[in-house]
């Protein structure tokens, strides 16, 4: 101990050597297969071991490694060299010590390596159920699902010999099993096993925020997709009808509870959509008010994860976030169209009541909920029986006028005058005044013009997080503005940007081959606007990816050696195709999109489907024009190019000249 006390004087590393060495034994070390701390992975230990491993002597966060990582997970951040020299030590390799550091591994994406140290614990004792079920998820993320399913049965033999309580076995073994056969296309097993799994998970108390939380939906997901699948609708309205009427300790129905888990994190928000899609093929109008009245609960009552009644003003976010779904999923998919308006006005007007400083917050939000209630508005006012100038927001004109609606949603009040935001909102009422109204040039372009400003301003810094959405913003005003289009040479150049930019980030992105003639426009008149805002930075979750470990570690090892280029660190798919392809790779060949609505764009399988109004739900129009991104126009390509060498001249040049005309 006092040997220990020297050294920690002049050292931080040797100060938390014996938390370093709890941590390991907590991590590494069990009493038996039933311990306990299985379940719970050891995911604190390992943060807190990586933390120390990234210390210096004088405390020091070495590299900054730690401000680099995600608060969420370590999954795909920790590389399995780094994992390696986790465990290093005097701790007995054991079969304990194998599953432990396997489990880390299969979750970061190692797979191969993780299947070696599961083999290992096996080798030692026959009877390590935790390596077996590491095994057979470490197959399901390879798909060999038939694999998968064998080791995970012959887990739950050997819990079932020591003990291990039936129940918890059929709640959690038996739907991953389920998820299993679904992969292998047979429903029939998949609903029986999701079946038992579900009526297993009732004995079960809903809302303490437990594990058994998350489990339970997970269940009634897992029921619910092979179901859908086999159009057993019948029983899927039935099970939403009990859960309705099933009580939680929240005081709420178990449905409330389902609608609030689509803020967990990876929880598989397309299921709402396979209820929607019930909804409209069977024209359910009890249902749709079921589900309308659990979504108005679910932001009334219960936090993000259940665990409390009643919000606080801490979780004003969730509680707006819900309130945006709820409105968002009338929209698509209600049978009665225009509710949805009313669930917008009322969101906007309650993140508009708070101060500042929930504004900014919550400016995401509304900028969404404005989306939408902007694009039915402009909806409104070209099916107006009035002739188009009636229709605007002259003085005097009623309040109740479309347009008048839209100038409202398009501006805010700034030193005490209405200017216009740099939002949707004020492009869509510029793109209507330049179109529509016969306004003078000076009128339509000051819509455009705040918005172009604050893309200039986000381009020109060096956080690569504000280009996304500086890109973003300049899509938008070029798809808004065919003048625009046609005299950048760029298309709707940020998009294109962005989409390029994932070439050098993730594998499935766009392949990089397919960079020629962008920019041509699609017959359309459009006469007509529907606007859907799709979460693009949601994925299913669903389906495990097959990674191999060797490729992944070099890639990290490559990107750690590699200086940082500050126009490429940090970007992700910011945008997917919209139509019914379920593309789970986002390669696409072509992306196309509408220039009305806001970052609505489909693949070269779908772009036909709004033409032909032939999509199962509300979003873009046939009369829409279409705008293709991709493959990128020869001026595009040239401009990312040089920014993935880090020759910035050409951004540069091209920030100056669009400053120039509007700054």
């Amino acid at each position: 101990m006092k040997a220990w006390a020297k050294r920690a004087i002049q050292s931080a590393r040797a100060l938390f050597e014996p938390v370093v060495f709890t941590c390991k034994l907590n991590w590494l070390t069990k009493k038996k297969w039933d311990d306990g701390a299985y379940f719970k992975r050891s995911a604190r230990e390992i943060w807190i071991l990586y933390a120390y491993n990234s210390l210096t002597d004088d405390g020091e966060n070495k590299n900054n490694r730690l401000a680099q990582l995600s608060m969420y997970s370590y999954e795909d951040q920790i590389g399995l060299d780094v994992l390696n020299a986790l465990v290093e030590g005097d701790i007995p390799k054991s079969e304990h010590w194998y599953t432990g550091l396997a489990w880390p591994m299969m979750t970061a994406g190692y797979v191969g390596a993780a299947i070696e140290h599961f083999e290992k614990a096996l080798e030692i004792n026959l009877s390590s159920w935790v390596a077996m079920e590491g095994l057979a998820k470490c197959y399901g993320c390879l798909h060999d699902y038939r694999k998968a399913i064998d080791w995970l049965e012959q887990a739950i033999s050997v819990q079932a010999a020591e003990g291990f309580s039936e129940r918890s076995i059929n709640f959690y073994m038996r739907s991953i099993i389920s998820s299993w056969y679904y992969g292998l296309g047979d429903m029939d097993l998949a609903v029986e096993t999701a079946r038992f799994a579900y009526l297993s998970s009732k004995k079960f108390s809903f809302g303490d925020n437990s594990t058994d939380d998350a489990l339970l939906l997970l269940n009634v997901k897992q029921y619910i997709k092979p179901l859908f699948d086999m159009h057993r609708y019948d029983e899927i309205v039935e099970l939403l009808y009990e859960l309705d009427e099933t009580p939680t300790v929240l005081n709420v129905s178990l449905l409330v509870g389902f609608i609030q888990a689509q803020l967990w994190p990876n929880f598989d928000v397309s299921i709402y959509d396979m209820i929607g899609t019930i909804m409209r093929d069977t024209n359910d109008k009890a249902l749709e008010d079921r589900m309308a009245a659990a979504m108005a609960l679910s932001a009334a009552s219960g936090n993000a994860n259940g665990a409390s009644v009643g919000f606080t003003n801490g979780d004003l976010d969730c509680i707006c976030w819900l309130d945006f779904r709820a409105a968002q999923w009338r929209y698509r998919w209600g049978l009665k169209s225009d509710d949805c308006i009313v669930l917008f006005e009322k969101l906007v007007e309650k993140i508009d009541e708070r101060n500042e400083a929930m504004k900014q917050s919550l400016s995401r939000i509304r900028a969404n909920a404005a989306g939408f209630l902007s694009s039915m508005h402009f909806q409104a006012a070209l099916t107006c029986p009035a002739p188009p100038s009636d229709c605007g927001a002259e003085p005097g004109r009623d309040s109740s006028s479309p347009i008048r609606q839209l100038n409202a949603l398009a501006k805010h009040k700034q030193s005490g005058a209405q200017v216009y935001r740099a939002s949707y909102s004020a492009l869509l009422y510029g793109a209507w005044l330049r179109n529509h109204a016969e306004a003078s040039e000076r009128e339509w372009r000051a819509c455009f013009g705040p918005s172009i400003k604050h893309a200039i301003y986000l381009l020109s810094d060096e956080i690569p997080s504000n280009d996304q959405e500086a890109y973003s913003e300049l899509g938008e005003m070029t798809d808004k503005d065919q003048k625009q289009v046609e005299d950048s040479g760029f298309a709707s150049n940020g998009k294109d940007g962005e989409i390029r930019n994932l070439q050098s980030e993730a594998t499935n992105s766009v392949p990089q081959s397919l960079h020629d003639g962008a920019g041509d426009v699609s017959n359309g008149s459009a006469q007509s606007q529907n606007q859907d805002i799709v979460e693009m930075l949601t994925t299913t979750g669903e389906e495990e990816q097959e990674r191999d470990s060797e490729i992944v570690e070099a890639q990290k090892k490559e990107e750690a050696d590699e200086e940082e280029n500050p126009k490429l660190t940090g970007f992700k798919i910011l945008f997917s195709c919209d139509g019914i392809c379920n593309s789970a790779t986002y390669i696409y060949k072509e992306l196309h999109f509408c220039r009305l609505c806001d970052n609505v764009c489909f693949c070269e399988s779908c772009v036909q489907l709004p033409r032909q109004n032939k999509l199962p739900y509300r979003i873009c129009n046939p009369d829409h024009q279409m705008l293709r991104v991709f493959p990128l126009a020869p001026a595009a390509a040239d401009m990312i190019d040089s920014l993935v060498a880090r020759d910035f001249a050409p951004q540069v040049r091209w920030l100056q000249e669009l400053n120039e005309t509007w700054g």
